[in-house]
């Protein structure tokens, strides 16, 4: 077990050599919260002001794993086969390439094999406001969007396109919109409350700014913010540190919740770390988790970038912790290193 002592020193290093203006750094186990942390500030125009260990950042991609367990929770409950055409749930769905869109299914959009090439015709577009214009735009872009490979080819080609049609299957078997769901079946079950993906509603909350480092190393508040809700199933969750111990602590539990309630089943959660998709740098990608090798073992969970955000929430059996990392600056890397060195202490 790690010494909470000589961790704070770890970090507050890291942080300080970095240049990261702000971090949170928490350790659970399968019970509680046993180490929580915050580094620097949540704003550069209150430098005086420390970073709090309850501020809500953007988690970007980490929002994929709330996403893939939705999936499998309404797969549960009977409302979809994701080995299924996503044509079955989306009838507008037309992709560039007719073969494409009559292979695709919910499974190649969990592992990221649809085919897709990066975010493609995408872009930097994010759509409307509020989650009902995210079919009208995708009915738009889709025929246009590049796919290098066709799904039955099962190559990884990590994309949020994939993620964004996850969401909108989500909404149409569900009968309620994306985020709507999956405030019904995990973050609320999960007592998550500081959770949510309306910006309005999290920036009422301590909230961790976002920040860009100058090539002097000078950090500044970006006072811009990506808000259309085209990424909203693969990038558009809002969260803090003690809430998504309570997503880590659910995986190390096979599933069940702090109160005892089964959000999805054993036998799920196992299929989702499954290696169901072999990445260029010698790890996998399951269902909407990352499998890194670590020493004897492999460890789950995702990582985020929604520039400057980064952030990343891992899990480990061997140790029976998980940890989460936020920070408000790039440093890409440290979304999964930090976790690594937490669980070999």
């Amino acid at each position: 077990m790690f010494d909470s002592t000589v961790l704070s020193q770890k970090l507050a290093q890291i942080q300080k050599d970095r240049k990261i203006a702000g971090m949170t750094v928490a350790v659970t186990d399968k019970e509680r919260v046993i180490y929580l942390e915050a580094f620097g500030v949540d704003s550069m125009d209150r430098p005086n002001v420390p970073a709090g260990v309850d501020s809500v950042f953007r988690i970007a991609s980490v929002t994929k794993m709330f996403t893939g367990t939705l999936i499998m929770k309404l797969r549960e409950l009977g409302k979809l086969d994701i080995n299924a055409p996503v044509k079955t749930y989306l009838p507008w769905l037309r992709l560039s390439k007719s073969a494409a869109t009559a292979q695709l299914t919910t499974r190649h959009l969990l592992t990221h094999t649809g085919g897709f090439w990066g975010d493609g015709a995408l872009g930097s577009k994010e759509g409307t406001r509020d989650e009902s214009g995210i079919e009208q735009t995708l009915r738009t872009l889709l025929p246009w969007c590049r796919l290098d490979n066709l799904p039955e080819d099962n190559v990884h080609t990590y994309s949020n396109i994939g993620f964004a049609l996850l969401g909108q299957i989500a909404a149409a078997v569900s009968g309620m919109s994306y985020s709507q769901a999956v405030e019904t079946y995990l973050l609320k079950p999960l007592g998550m409350d500081c959770s949510t993906y309306d910006y309005y509603i999290a920036s009422t909350y301590p909230y961790s700014r976002p920040h860009l480092r100058g090539e002097d190393g000078t950090l500044r508040v970006l006072h811009d913010l990506r808000r259309g809700s085209l990424y909203t199933a693969s990038g558009g969750l809002y969260s803090n540190a003690e809430d998504l111990c309570k997503m880590a602590r659910m995986f190390l539990r096979d599933g069940l919740s702090d109160k005892g309630e089964q959000i999805i089943t054993k036998e799920s959660l196992e299929e989702m770390q499954g290696k169901h998709a072999p990445r260029t740098n010698g790890d996998y990608y399951g269902y909407a988790k990352v499998i890194h090798p670590l020493g004897d073992r492999y460890i789950y969970g995702h990582g985020g970038s929604n520039l400057p955000y980064n952030t990343g929430v891992y899990y480990d059996y061997k140790t029976g912790l998980g940890v989460v990392v936020l920070m408000n600056t790039e440093a890409a890397d440290l979304r999964v290193g930090i976790p690594k060195m937490i669980f070999e202490m």
